[in-house]
C-alpha cells in the first residue's frame, strides 16, 4: 500500500466515523472551463468529502508510526493487516 492509498485509506476512515459520506463531492468556489461538445461551459470544481480530512489522517499515521517503533508488543500483521492502522 502507497502512502498515498493509506492517507485515503485513513480519511475515509475518519471521515465515516464523524457521520459524513466520505464519497460525496463537495463542491468548492472555483470554477473550471468544460467542454460538452461544441460547447464550452463553466463547472464549480468538486471533490470527495474525504479530502477534508487528509492532515488529519497524516497526523494519525505519524503518530501510529512512532507507537509502533517504541512500543515493545508485536502486532500479528501477517494475520491481520489492518493492524497496523487500526490498534483496537
Amino acid at each position: 500500500m502507497t502512502d498515498d492509498e493509506l492517507v485515503e485509506r485513513v480519511a475515509r476512515s475518519i471521515c465515516h466515523e464523524t457521520g459524513r459520506d466520505p464519497g460525496k463531492p463537495v463542491q468548492t468556489r472555483e470554477r473550471r472551463s468544460v467542454r460538452v461538445g461544441n460547447t464550452i461551459t463553466q463547472d464549480f470544481v468538486t471533490y470527495p468529502t474525504w479530502h477534508d480530512f487528509r492532515e488529519e489522517a497524516r497526523k494519525h499515521i505519524a503518530a501510529w508510526k512512532v507507537l509502533r517503533a517504541v512500543l515493545p508488543i508485536p502486532y500479528p500483521e501477517e494475520v491481520m493487516p489492518e493492524l497496523p492502522l487500526t490498534p483496537d
